[in-house]
């Protein structure tokens, strides 16, 4: 019916008898657009012409609700725009409502830029609770827009009970990030699940990111590079036994391969180094040595370490990168004193050690955030970052075990 009336010229008694609106037909009321027997409230209508002054479409325009003139085509084309009309007859009136509802749902080519996505339902919703618009009630921006009160209240529901959720996670993260200021949000939603299943929330791991995202608490990644290695000298270079391929080695329980690393770690003053022994099953760090220099005896500070603490005397082999302090005799000699086999990369290829590489990083990224002043703070720091790594940190190729527990299962077994 609307579509006749906005495309065929209409006798002015055609609202006269009864009309059928939306499929049904209508009843006379005390607020209908033309008085007369079988006379129909059509409610688009009537807030067409509520909304045909300049000031309150403006209004809405600027607040992201309905589409502007300059999108809408319609308007382009030289149709009458509902905003500003002088047209105030029914036949008009009904027009202009059919109009603006094509406009906020973005039908007939015009603009999505009406009642479309999440921002124009918060939009809308603003509107309504902040009473932003004076003289709207929510029921009658409800028929308006087409949905009913109970679904507008039951939105608003949905809404708190969401933004209460989010706030016990936000809270329940930021205890989990006290001692672990850069964990990541797949360990921390790991960490926080059983609390919130407590609580009797509902929350994924994507709408956790979705929600540290939105409180810009996401971790953001640090990339750097910096050679400590010097793999050009005369000693001698063992082969890679953990390169894919026949003859390959592949760990099946702790103290079977150990890999060792050096980084550096800047200071107030100098650089001081950071040598590592890692456990290729658990993935805990077994030795570790924080040095001003990076001299061989230094570097087997961490190696004596995690000899100290072995349990088993099983095969194990020791591999690293073609470094010279690893090279050195005096490294190789105590790989001899303990009978361990050792094994090293190709090439300078980082790929080759990688799970020494991603330790280091975990470590430098995650825990050691801030300088040092001297190489006893520096090795203070490191010593509590090795106990909150082995001890606390949930680890994604252990499927979110600690490394340290995950270690003694293995020894035990």
């Amino acid at each position: 019916m609307f579509n006749e009336i906005n495309n065929q010229a209409q006798p002015a008694g055609l609202l006269a008898g009864l009309q059928v609106v939306g499929g049904r037909p209508g009843r006379a009321r005390g607020t209908d657009l033309q008085k007369g027997p079988g006379a129909v409230w059509d409610p688009r209508a009537q807030h067409g012409a509520f909304l045909a002054s300049p000031t309150w479409s403006a209004r809405l325009v600027s607040w992201g609700i309905i589409a502007s003139h300059e999108h809408c085509p319609q308007s382009r084309s030289g149709q009458t725009a509902y905003a500003g009309t002088t047209d105030q007859s029914p036949a008009g009136a009904v027009a202009r409502g059919e109009r603006e509802s094509a406009a906020l749902r973005g039908h007939r080519g015009c603009s999505q830029r009406g009642l479309r996505g999440e921002n124009r339902k918060k939009a809308f919703r603003q509107v309504l609770t902040q009473r932003r618009l004076k003289g709207v009630s929510v029921a009658r921006a409800c028929r308006y827009f087409g949905i009913s009160r109970q679904a507008f209240y039951q939105a608003g529901h949905r809404h708190q009970r969401r933004d209460a959720a989010d706030a016990t996670a936000l809270a329940l993260v930021s205890d989990c990030r006290t001692r672990q200021s850069r964990l990541g949000t797949r360990k921390l939603h790991h960490l926080i699940a059983p609390k919130l299943q407590s609580a009797g929330i509902a929350l994924g791991r994507d709408r956790l990111f979705d929600v540290l995202r939105e409180a810009r608490l996401l971790v953001p990644h640090r990339r750097a590079y910096h050679k400590t290695i010097h793999s050009h000298h005369r000693f001698r270079r063992h082969p890679n036994l953990l390169k894919p391929g026949d003859g390959c080695v592949t760990p099946t329980g702790s103290e079977q391969v150990w890999v060792a690393d050096i980084t550096y770690l800047p200071t107030d003053g100098n650089f001081v180094y950071l040598s590592l022994v890692t456990d290729a099953w658990s993935r805990k760090i077994v030795g570790w040595s924080v040095n001003e220099t990076l001299q061989t005896e230094h570097t087997a500070q961490a190696l004596e370490m995690a000899l100290k603490g072995r349990k088993t005397r099983q095969r194990l082999i020791h591999h690293s990168d073609r470094g010279i302090q690893y090279c050195s005799d005096n490294y190789q000699h105590i790989h001899a004193k303990h009978g361990l086999t050792c094994s090293m990369t190709d090439g300078y290829d980082c790929y080759q050690n990688a799970l020494a590489e991603r330790v280091n990083g975990i470590l430098k990224c995650e825990f050691l955030l801030h300088r040092p002043r001297d190489l006893g703070q520096a090795r203070q720091m490191v010593a509590e970052a090795v106990e909150i790594y082995n001890a606390e940190r949930p680890h994604l190729s252990l499927k979110m075990q600690m490394p340290d527990a995950m270690h003694r299962a293995s020894l035990a077994a």
